[in-house]
């Protein structure tokens, strides 16, 4: 995963390629477009500026566009194995920040004052262990304190920022190792107090198995990204979430098509206060409380809804949740492979239309 850094203010990229334009307000950085869709993302090595105390709130766009050396840039940056410069010219890597001997230990280490760096960003938190549980690294001492302390800060950021890095984690084929650390740590807190209430519910009472199942959920997704399976966003959330709203539903299945009563009514609620908190996009939200709500009519082919279902191009969307619950142990779809998944056409009353013959075909039967 390569970062691409450059001396070149953004001004000058944008005069340099024509095929770009600045974005950004915190952190301006340039996308130059290629054709097929292809983005670059570029970025102009940083320095910060005159230390400044965190009062001085008003300052801090201002001094993330400080631009600087790659040395400066480097110090800048949120762990030191991320901090590692790779020279196109010499072929060779600069390491300003000892990230090559912690790479080495196997160790996942704040640059500078982990304190500082996580209240300049709390999202560092989120990557440090998402890089954490995806090299199977661990997390120095003096980091995971600050990670401890200041998880919190979560709140402050944007929502689609923090939901962006949680679907990272998510597609990262590491999220079984990541997601207990983020409930550990109460990051989870951070960005959605109502998904980690229902954990919390989950770890006792009626719904002990929950964050089990959770786990085993996430397991599952890892091996199908590890496996290279395509997987969409859609389809990670609602396997996300099933176990949670099985919960919610208060359902045990028992049967082939258990459809407990009042399902999408009871979900609907606690699936959508998730979405707000998480800062998911309204068509995200759409696609996988879709999903969520019409698993059951899978097993419904004569029920109008799975007609409508089966005929769209989301049917796709709902195999492969089929799948992923198949392996994670959930019992009410070890049949669903059994299911006609496409209903048969519906005849027409009427006489039937005889087919029209092109000109000058023989009447008569066809040769042998």
């Amino acid at each position: 995963d390569f970062d691409i850094g450059t001396d070149a203010s953004p001004s000058r990229l944008r005069r340099l390629f024509r095929n770009s334009r600045v974005i950004g307000r915190r952190f301006k950085i340039v996308h130059v477009w290629f054709p097929g869709g292809k983005v670059i993302e570029v970025a102009t090595f940083r320095a910060s500026s005159v230390e400044q105390d965190d009062e001085d709130e008003p300052d801090v766009l201002a001094r993330d566009n400080t631009f600087g050396t790659p040395a400066e840039d480097a110090f800048r940056r949120d762990i030191t194995i991320n901090g590692l410069f790779y020279d196109v010219a010499s072929n060779s890597v600069i390491d300003f920040v000892n990230g090559m001997a912690d790479l080495k230990a196997g160790v996942i280490r704040s640059i500078g004052d982990p304190f500082r760096r996580f209240r300049e960003d709390p999202v560092r938190i989120i990557r440090a262990i998402r890089h954490a549980a995806r090299s199977d690294f661990q997390i120095e001492e003096e980091t995971w304190r600050a990670i401890e302390e200041l998880h919190d800060g979560i709140r402050l950021c944007s929502p689609s920022r923090v939901i962006e890095e949680f679907l990272r984690d998510l597609r990262g084929g590491a999220a079984a190792r990541a997601f207990p650390m983020l409930c550990e740590v109460g990051v989870l807190d951070g960005f959605s107090p109502t998904f980690a209430e229902l954990v919390r519910e989950g770890s006792g009472g009626p719904g002990e198995s929950v964050k089990k199942e959770l786990l085993t959920v996430l397991n599952v997704i890892d091996e199908r990204i590890g496996a290279g399976e395509a997987t969409s966003d859609a389809v990670i959330l609602a396997s996300l979430f099933f176990p949670l709203a099985k919960h919610v539903a208060g359902t045990e299945s028992d049967g082939a098509h258990p459809a407990p009563h009042g399902w999408e009514r009871v979900i609907s609620q606690p699936i959508k206060a998730v979405a707000r908190e998480f800062g998911i996009t309204r068509r995200m939200t759409e696609g996988y409380a879709e999903l969520l709500g019409n698993i059951w009519r899978v097993f419904l082919p004569n029920d109008r809804s799975f007609r409508r279902l089966a005929n769209r191009q989301m049917i796709g969307d709902y195999l492969i949740l089929l799948e992923i619950l198949e392996r994670a142990g959930e019992r009410f779809v070890l049949n669903w492979r059994e299911c006609p998944l496409v209903p048969a056409p519906s005849r027409r009353s009427g006489r039937r239309r005889p087919r029209s013959r092109r000109r000058g075909a023989p009447k008569g039967p066809p040769a042998e």
